[in-house]
């Protein structure tokens, strides 16, 4: 698996995909060989059985033979993809509640069809000719 975490973009990639806004708060401090002092992380890299831990610092990359800690950008970056997956459902759904809302026609507008529907319907029973009245004189 290739897994590469960023923290100052709250991303996370795993084999490719990348997903963003992604809460990495969790990450530690490391302290690097020159400065002493924790730093925070710049990025980490994996490569399915090793990998790297850069600093924002000039202090030398730290080389990781286990995820450890980082194994937790796992999980988070499939919550973060099924929380992504509902939100796009769920504004989908809306948008589509929406476009229902603006063709509901008023009962007004359906009054008026039922109204065209029974003429048209009384034109047609009566094949459109008129009846006219019998003349009481013959």
């Amino acid at each position: 698996m290739r897994l590469i975490i960023i923290p100052s973009e709250n991303k996370i990639s795993i084999d490719g995909e990348s997903i963003e806004e992604c809460n990495l708060s969790w990450i530690p401090e490391f302290t690097g060989d020159y400065s002493g002092v924790p730093q925070k992380v710049h990025a980490v890299q994996w490569y399915d059985d090793h990998g790297e831990i850069e600093l924002v610092t000039n202090d030398s990359n730290i080389k990781i033979t286990e995820l450890g800690v980082f194994e937790r950008a796992i999980t988070v970056h499939a919550e973060r993809k099924l929380a992504i997956e509902k939100e796009a459902e769920e504004a989908e759904a809306a948008l589509q509640e929406q476009m229902i809302q603006s063709y509901t026609m008023s009962d007004f507008d359906i009054d008026k069809i039922l109204m065209e529907l029974e003429n048209d319907d009384e034109v047609k029973s009566n094949n459109g000719t008129e009846e006219t009245p019998e003349d009481p004189a013959a």
